[in-house]
């Protein structure tokens, strides 16, 4: 149920996203906009995570930043349906990268567990950290791109 309350909500998103482009009144393209500056802040929240955390594996916090790092792609992925394939092929790249990252995640997670050795880990640890830094990044350079480009460039 919970499943389908979350598809069912995010199909209106994107209805309303879809709208807003299109037909939308200045203040419902200032939302839109708001969506942009949200998807920044979660960019610089994901950042400040990678950023804070020594124990990152154990406490979730490289779950909670790819997470979030995905949404942000979601929501981006569906602002710029209507911008072009330009775009779309960066957003493409970027869901690639952040697969990558999981399953990078995953063998570290793997790697902890089985490993004796604590610098591996760490150089493990510290080399994913850069990974979701770059990612994050290069989705803020997106976003600030996307911000400033027309609504409609079909």
């Amino acid at each position: 149920m919970i499943r389908r309350l979350f598809s069912l909500l995010i199909l209106f998103v994107i209805g309303w996203i879809v709208y807003v482009q299109f037909w939308g009144s200045p203040d419902e393209k200032a939302l839109r906009q708001n969506l942009f500056e949200n998807v920044k802040e979660t960019s610089k929240t994901v950042g400040n995570i990678i950023r804070s955390s020594k124990d990152k594996v154990k406490d979730g916090s490289f779950d909670d930043a790819l997470n979030k790092i995905g949404d942000s792609i979601g929501s981006l992925a569906e602002e710029a349906k209507g911008m072009g394939e330009k775009y779309s092929t960066q957003i493409q790249d970027l869901n690639k990268r952040k697969t990558q990252l999981d399953n990078l995640l995953e063998k570290l997670k793997l790697k902890k567990e089985d490993e004796t050795d604590e610098e591996a880990v760490e150089r493990a640890e510290r080399d994913l950290s850069q990974k979701i830094d770059k990612v994050n990044k290069s989705l803020e350079k997106l976003v600030n791109d996307m911000e400033g480009a027309p609504a409609n460039q079909e």
